[in-house]
């Protein structure tokens, strides 16, 4: 899918949408695009990783991803009646043991055409592994548990989402 052609669909404008409230740090302007019952999965063994369910738990992972000063940047957006797929490099500018990956996000849309699931896809998911992931060392920083939980580490494996099966 080309950029203009990308743009003139409602789905992958919905997305770009999002990133540019997230860029602004609008959760208003994120609302509109996510669905109240939200279910996010963030890849990783850390204190972050997991599935962040409604916009106060995800909007609370936020805060905690803006204190690395966490940057996107699209690459590419596809899609077709249900999906959007999204693969961005994703960058921290702050904190110990910064990261630079590239991400491929799966965004489902549910029947009233808001975002209902999200995957995130990690091009290098060592990072976020054990004891040593990049929020790990900025969590332990403000004092905050940074050792992964084993509950935490089967939730973050998450239930099989829907479509996948």
């Amino acid at each position: 899918m080309t950029t203009s052609e990308a743009m003139s669909d409602p789905k992958a404008e919905a997305i770009n949408h999002f990133f540019s409230a997230y860029a602004a740090n609008d959760v208003k302007g994120m609302s509109t695009v996510l669905a109240p019952d939200i279910e996010w999965n963030i890849p990783g063994h850390h204190p972050l990783s997991g599935i962040k369910r409604g916009l106060d738990e995800l909007v609370s992972f936020f805060d905690q991803l803006g204190k690395t000063g966490f940057q996107a940047e699209p690459v590419f957006l596809g899609s077709n009646g249900e999906y959007v797929v999204d693969i961005h490099r994703g960058w921290t500018t702050q904190g110990v043991g910064q990261v630079d990956t590239m991400w491929a996000l799966v965004w489902h849309f549910d029947a009233d055409g808001q975002v209902d699931q999200v995957v995130n896809l990690s091009g290098d998911q060592h990072q976020y592994h054990g004891d040593k992931p990049w929020m790990c060392a900025q969590i332990q920083q403000e004092g905050q548990d940074a050792k992964p939980h084993p509950r935490k580490i089967i939730h973050g494996m998450g239930k099989i989402p829907d479509y996948v099966k």
